[in-house]
């Protein structure tokens, strides 16, 4: 609807004054490239994404280009250069543009997994490629004029045409790390592309009708990106810049139900999170019903001031993790349950938060428990015991006060059996 409307009006001017409706244009079409830029530039620490920052370090040499044909525009007469350099330049930008849409369609299809995490580092290369084909375009118009070298400018116009139509088919839909809607408004920004310069490619009497139409389509792509790289990136930024940190959150959680220990989510002692497991450790009717009480509501009360000690040092003393330690909760039905509990600091959902694990040693509890009687069953026996080599030699002998005639008995024969 915005498109819609935001076009409509565009037009309107155009019925009032060709010259402002192609300087409201072109005005717009410079701001919306050079801001596609300022979004792509102070979001590469954020994003991953090499097709969209290929594109968005590329719109700014497009702005340049487009802000150079808007100065020298003939009509306007706000800057004196020789004749046809405002078509000059202007040629030279959708050359760069269709250019940086062919080299991230290329590059992004050689990438197995659509995203380098070295992004970041790689933006001043990016740049720096494009400043030297900036520079050296510059200097090849510059020739074209010193030597008065007659450009056929349809055939550039064709070239272009095919640039942004080979990029449209192979562009990597299923591959992108940003939503379908972002997508379809690309693949509508291309063809408005191609549509403007099929339109003044066949507009062989340069008609004000027909250039207008080309403009029109032009203004329609340029919104479009606007849509994918601003509106999109600044309203909805999980939808965009953290695209691949919304992903991260939900492969983390998919972990997290996979183990089997109990795992709580909170922020300040309130439960922001719980995992399948913790229902089953608890007794509780669900791990959603445990979300917005407190930790040390499900540990028996004795552990409150321990639990509350542990993340306020997590919290005011900077901590990244406290110690592991055993604990015992209380289930819903009121059996306690020994547990193991440590606790991290995590970032959850862009806020600071504490992750606990919580381990059931029950049985480990039950296993020691068995160990130690067995320990103690030779020290409790009334009986006395004794333990003896092959030869006779006695290793081990342990009997308790009324059982010393016994024990004696015990010594004599094992003497005998030795002689």
């Amino acid at each position: 609807m915005v498109v819609i409307l935001s076009s409509l009006l565009i037009f309107l001017t155009s019925l009032y004054s060709a010259i402002l409706f192609h300087t409201l244009v072109e005005f717009f079409s410079v701001s919306i490239a050079l801001g596609i830029f300022v979004v792509t530039w102070f979001s590469r620490k954020h994003t991953r994404n090499l097709f969209l920052m290929l594109l968005g370090i590329g719109y700014f040499f497009v702005g340049i280009f487009d802000l150079i044909h808007l100065l020298t525009y003939e009509n306007l007469n706000l800057i004196n250069l020789p004749e046809n350099i405002s078509m000059n330049v202007w040629m030279l930008s959708r050359y760069i543009e269709a250019a940086s849409f062919v080299v991230a369609v290329l590059l992004f299809r050689k990438i197995k997994n659509n995203i380098s995490s070295k992004i970041k580092n790689k933006s001043y290369l990016i740049f720096s490629i494009y400043l030297w084909v900036f520079v050296i375009l510059s200097i090849l118009l510059y020739g074209v004029y010193y030597f008065n070298i007659n450009i056929p400018y349809i055939y550039i116009n064709y070239l272009i045409i095919f640039a942004f139509l080979f990029s449209l088919i192979l562009l990597p839909r299923k591959k992108l790390t940003i939503d379908k809607e972002m997508i379809d408004l690309i693949v509508l920004s291309l063809v408005m592309k191609i549509v403007s310069l099929i339109i003044l490619t066949i507009d062989i009497d340069n008609g004000v009708f027909h250039s207008s139409l080309s403009l029109l389509a032009r203004f329609v792509s340029s919104v479009l990106l606007y849509k994918v790289f601003l509106v999109t990136a600044i309203i909805s930024p999980y939808e965009f810049l953290f695209s691949d940190l919304k992903k991260s959150e939900a492969r983390y959680k998919s972990l997290v139900e996979f183990s089997p220990d109990a795992i709580l989510v909170h922020s300040q002692g309130r439960i922001l999170y719980a995992n399948g497991p913790s229902k089953k450790l608890f007794r509780v009717s669900s791990k959603e019903s445990m979300v917005g009480s407190m930790i040390y509501d499900f540990f028996h009360p004795k552990y409150k001031d321990t639990i509350k000690s542990r993340i306020n040092s997590m919290y005011s003393e900077g901590k990244k993790r406290v110690p592991e330690i055993e604990m015992e909760i209380v289930q819903a039905d009121g059996k306690m349950i020994p547990v193991e509990s440590k606790s991290e600091k995590i970032n959850y959902e862009g806020k600071t938060a504490i992750e606990s694990i919580i381990h059931d040693i029950s049985r480990r509890k039950k296993a020691q428990r068995k160990i130690q009687k067995l320990a103690r069953f030779t020290e409790e026996n009334p009986h006395p015991v004794i333990s003896a080599s092959k030869d006779g030699k006695i290793k081990y002998l342990i009997f308790q006060h009324g059982g010393c005639l016994g024990a004696l008995v015990l010594v004599l024969v094992t003497s005998c059996l030795k002689t």
